[in-house]
């Protein structure tokens, strides 16, 4: 294996093997059509495991495909990242890089401007499917999985959590908080940790209050919410002025349907303090009073949280 990189006093780099700590990144020239090139020596040439310790310009806003030449132009070679997905020429820009020779492709090994902040870059094409999805190249499952989050910008930085995964869309959720814009996306990031730096603690949500039948005249509700891994923290409170025609259950829709169902529990806060059940189902949050009887009552406030996998 050979390492190249710069020679101080020189633009002609040599095999690393007789160069010291100070040497300075290879710099690379940048062409036209995303692509850079550089010289290290014509005769030596590329070994399938040899690493070039490299500096790319901030020159193009090329939005074609990254690839490096190491014979002044003459052959070039592809640049992926570790999970061989295709980096785009305008992602490379002001970066020291490692890279590393597949045989066919140049892999990115390690960049300078990467943080300890628990994300990490995505350099792929992410663009608007819908306010909650999200298109995305061929292979996400492989990539991202619910639960993970994700940060972007349209003209302001959004955090959302996936929710589903397909093979080129990703489902997200941000509550009432955010949403996709049908807008250019930039600068996207994912994050398998629990909190990275930024991600907020919780996203709020307004639930829609109904009966099993018949027409609520007035209520409210709000409620927020987190993603961990596959399951959904939620809290929220429910009032109920007038129930009107409502009959039944007292209904609230939910962030995210659920997988499993699964149970919580709550309290009514303003004129009884009985318990309440809450049952995750479906879409729906239902709650009923302690003996399983209604709780459609004029003036109830109904305080609850309840966790479930969606």
């Amino acid at each position: 294996m050979a390492f190249w990189q710069n020679f101080p006093a020189t633009t002609s780099p040599r095999n690393a093997n007789n160069l010291s700590r100070a040497e300075r990144y290879l710099t690379a020239t940048a062409g036209s059509n995303g692509d850079y090139y550089v010289n290290i020596d014509g005769a030596v040439g590329l070994a399938t495991g040899d690493m070039v310790h490299i500096s790319f310009p901030s020159a193009t806003t090329a939005t074609s495909n990254a690839k490096l030449s190491v014979d002044n132009g003459t052959n070039y070679k592809n640049i992926k990242n570790l999970i061989g997905t295709q980096l785009l020429a305008n992602y490379i820009q002001s970066r020291n890089l490692d890279l590393i020779y597949n045989g066919t492709d140049f892999i990115l090994l390690l960049q300078n401007d990467l943080l300890n902040d628990g994300w990490t870059k995505v350099y792929e094409t992410w663009t608007y499917a819908s306010a909650t999805t999200i298109t995305v190249p061929s292979g996400a499952a492989s990539r991202y999985r619910k639960g993970d989050k994700i940060k972007l910008t349209q003209t302001t930085v959004k955090y959302f959590s996936i929710v589903a995964v397909a093979d080129t869309l990703l489902t997200v959720t941000g509550g009432i908080d955010y949403t996709v814009a049908n807008a250019t996306i930039t600068s996207p990031y994912y994050s398998h940790a629990e909190s990275p730096i930024g991600f907020p603690l919780y996203f709020n949500f307004t639930p829609t209050v109904t009966a099993t039948a018949g027409t609520i005249t007035t209520a409210s509700a709000s409620a927020r919410f987190n993603v961990i891994g596959g399951e959904i923290f939620m809290s929220g409170t429910t009032t109920l002025t007038n129930k009107g025609t409502g009959t039944g259950d007292l209904k609230n829709t939910l962030p995210v349907a659920v997988g499993l169902s699964s149970v919580g529990a709550g309290r009514e806060n303003a004129a009884t303090a009985f318990t309440i059940q809450c049952l995750a189902e479906g879409s729906n949050v239902v709650h009923s009073k302690y003996d399983g009887t209604t709780a459609l009552n004029n003036g109830w406030l109904i305080i609850y949280s309840i966790h479930y996998k969606y």
